[in-house]
Formats: structure tokens, C-alpha cells, sequence
């Protein structure tokens, strides 16, 4: 009999789900914020709920923010003795197009849209992979681009001047079936991932019953 797994994302709050492994992320860029906990800061429970993780996972560690996260990652193992803290980075691995095929190259003058959390991740990537911006436009994470933001994104179009869109596979997803002014394309951003941990992945899914 094969296995199951179910991966529950944001769940480190829902206690009435019983879990072999909890893996806490932390944005390598803002980290725990100021420490405070809504509406006060970013995080939704006290810092000493983090004694109910498994582990620790520092997400998009670059160049920028190495040294921050080395600093985190020395802390938590301070604050919370025998939990592991691994650290990852994203990676752009390729571009693909509004059908998720994979293009060999971008025209010039793009207009980058993005609806996540953190956009300046997603731009620092386009930069560092010499992608040609002619300007960006944000909207709230989880925007559902409803016809007045298809209205807003022609404009921007117009007004940049853009030969086409590039934004990340979330918002592909959305945009894809929308009636845009221009050609879509997308970045698509692969984590990479410490075989420390995966390694610790497999050995939680080995327990499950067979």
C-alpha cells in the first residue's frame, strides 16, 4: 500500500490537526518582524509557541540578507535547544508562457504585476536575471484581478509602453483565462532545499503505517 502524506500550509495554528511534523518558515528578509504578535506585529502567536515546532526554515536566503539569518538561525538554536534550523533559497529556473510552456527567451520592456506578500523578492530575482523591466505594478497578496485591475494593468501597459507581462506562477494562474492587453509571461522559481532536510522529511514519512 502506498503512502500518504498531507502537507497543510499555514497550519502551525490549527491544533486540532494531529501532525508528525511541524516546520515553521520565517521570510529570511523579515524574519520575526518585531517580535509582536497581530495587530501589534506580524506574527500570530507568542515566540514561545515555537517550542511546539519541529523545526526551523529560513526562506530566501541570498547574498543581501546571509549574514541576518546566520544571526536568527544562531538564536533559535539558543532560544529553542535541539530544533533544527535550515535555511533555503529561490532559484528562477525558467520562464514559461500564460500556458505554462516554457519560452527560450522575453521580449524587452516588461510590465512586472504581482499579487504575493513580498514583491521585491520577486523583482530582485528578475534583475539578477537581466530581465528588462518597464515598470511594476503590486497589488495586495491574494488579489483576485477582478476587471477593474485587468482596466488598471492595460493602462499601466500603455503608459510603460510594455511589450508584455511577467509575473510569478501564483498570479499565472489568475491572469491566464483574463482578457490582457498584451502577451503573459511568467517566472518560475524553484526552492532549493538543504538535504538535511529533506532528509528529515523522509524520516517523519518512513514512521507513517504502511
Amino acid at each position: 500500500m502506498g503512502r500518504t502524506v498531507l502537507v497543510l500550509d499555514d497550519g502551525f495554528q490549527h491544533l486540532a490537526v494531529r501532525r508528525d511534523l511541524d516546520l515553521v518558515l520565517f521570510n529570511a528578509t523579515t524574519l520575526a518582524g518585531n517580535s509582536r504578535v497581530f495587530p501589534g506585529g506580524e506574527l500570530r502567536e507568542p515566540v514561545a509557541a515555537l517550542r511546539r515546532a519541529s523545526a526551523f526554515l529560513l526562506t530566501g536566503v541570498d547574498s543581501r540578507n546571509s549574514e541576518r539569518a546566520g544571526r536568527f538561525s544562531a538564536l533559535l538554536a539558543e532560544r529553542f535547544p535541539g530544533k533544527p534550523t535550515f535555511q533555503s533559497e529561490h532559484v528562477l529556473a525558467e520562464f514559461v508562457d500564460q500556458h505554462g510552456q516554457a519560452v527560450p527567451g522575453l521580449p524587452t520592456s516588461l510590465l512586472a504585476v504581482s499579487a504575493i506578500a513580498h514583491p521585491q523578492r520577486f523583482h530582485d530575482l528578475l534583475a539578477g536575471a537581466g530581465v528588462a523591466l518597464a515598470g511594476r505594478l503590486n497589488f495586495l497578496d491574494h488579489h483576485r484581478y477582478p476587471p477593474d485591475a485587468v482596466e488598471r494593468i492595460a493602462r499601466e501597459v500603455k503608459k510603460q509602453k510594455a511589450a508584455g507581462l511577467i509575473v510569478t506562477e501564483k498570479d499565472r494562474v489568475k491572469l491566464a483565462a483574463r482578457d490582457l492587453p498584451c502577451p503573459l509571461f511568467a517566472a518560475r522559481i524553484n526552492a532549493v532545499l538543504p538535504p538535511e532536510l529533506l532528509a528529515l522529511i523522509d524520516a517523519a514519512v518512513a514512521t507513517f503505517p504502511r
